[in-house]
C-alpha cells in the first residue's frame, strides 16, 4: 500500500449539537470494518448526550404556496380572490387567465352534415 495522509474509509455525521449548532463530524480508519465498530459506539453515544441529524437538505425546487392577498380585491375575470406572487404582485388565485374559456364563434357552431 502506498503512503497517503487519507484513510482509506471515513464517515461523516451532519449533526445539531445540543445547545442547537450545526456541526460536521467525521470520522476516519485504516479498515472499514473498524470504522463500522467505531460508528455503533459512537452513535448511541451521540443520541444519548443530545446530539440530532439534521435534516436532509437538498436542492429540490419546493412547491410555491400562493399566500392570499390582505387587499381583499377579486378577479375581475372571474370573481375569484386574488393572491401573492413570490414578487408580491397580485394575480388570480383559480389562475383563470391559464385556462381560458372557449368563446362561442360563428366558425365553431358550424355543423357537418
Amino acid at each position: 500500500m502506498t503512503n497517503s495522509t487519507e484513510s482509506p474509509a471515513s464517515v461523516t455525521y451532519s449533526l445539531i449539537t445540543p445547545s442547537g449548532f450545526p456541526i460536521l463530524f467525521t470520522m476516519r480508519d485504516e479498515k472499514v470494518s473498524e470504522l463500522i465498530t467505531k460508528m455503533e459506539t459512537l452513535e448511541p453515544s451521540l443520541t444519548k448526550k443530545g446530539y440530532k441529524p439534521q435534516e436532509k437538505r437538498s436542492f429540490e425546487k419546493k412547491p410555491f404556496v400562493p399566500q392570499p392577498s390582505a387587499s381583499g380585491n377579486k378577479c375581475p375575470k372571474c370573481g375569484a380572490p386574488m393572491a401573492l406572487s413570490k414578487m408580491g404582485k397580485e394575480y388570480c388565485s383559480k389562475l383563470c387567465w391559464k385556462n381560458p374559456v372557449p368563446t362561442v364563434t360563428q366558425d365553431s357552431n358550424f355543423a357537418a352534415f
